[in-house]
């Protein structure tokens, strides 16, 4: 790439040497290729500037016509009915003139209407540049695999720590009640084995039974 400018700059500005470049994007501060929203931007740009000339020219068209429908107006005001025979104007030419009086009424209206669809869509345009990029929808099949994913790796979790209490417990050790986990109230005010024995008595209504290989010692 070095020596690809270097020869650019060794070419003068006469050469087009530019054009044959392959420059790498990724070490020019731009972490990807240009996509295809700088070609949409400069079409909607186009679309825009193409909307702006229509509207002008409406608006153009609007003043003439305005001024053509006040001059009929005045026109029309001066020839009432004596005027029109003094004024050597026949009535034929006279209701011509406020037939053209109405055709201008409708045609600027019409042109009010287009040049206010003309605004909306121009505003339309430039939102649809301003607005972010949307995020593409995920697939519901692709969200679905994501859930069971996660879900999957809950539950193993959740069984890796079922087997871990198990085997503690195997071993003797009650995760409860391991002496870093317990308070001190925890450790005075529990009971002994005697009371653990009579309460187990009474919730089952039967006697224990025990082994002497039981490490357990009784009061």
């Amino acid at each position: 790439m070095n020596g690809t400018v270097s020869m650019a700059i060794q070419a003068g500005p006469e050469e087009d040497v530019f054009g044959e470049l392959d420059l790498d994007w990724e070490g020019v501060g731009s972490p990807e290729r240009p996509s295809t929203s700088k070609s949409q931007m400069e079409i909607l740009k186009e679309k825009a500037e193409l909307l702006e000339e229509e509207k002008e020219t409406f608006q153009q068209e609007s003043k003439k016509l305005k001024a053509e429908l006040n001059t009929l107006r005045r026109m029309s005001s001066r020839t009432s009915a004596t005027h029109v025979i003094r004024m050597g104007v026949s009535e034929q030419e006279h209701t011509k003139a406020l037939d053209e009086i109405k055709r201008l009424k409708e045609v600027i209206a019409d042109n009010s209407i287009q040049i206010a669809a003309l605004r909306k869509q121009q505003k339309k345009a430039v939102q649809k540049q301003l607005r972010p990029k949307k995020r593409v929808r995920q697939d519901r099949a692709v969200v679905a695999w994501k859930n069971a994913e996660s879900g999957r790796r809950y539950a193993e979790a959740e069984n890796e720590e079922l087997k871990k209490m198990q085997r503690q417990q195997q071993q003797g050790r009650d995760p409860e009640t391991r002496p870093h986990a317990r308070s001190h109230d925890n450790i005075v005010n529990r009971p002994g084995p005697r009371a653990e024995r009579e309460r187990f008595e009474l919730e089952n209504g039967r006697l224990l039974k025990f082994d002497s290989s039981s490490p357990v010692v009784w009061d």
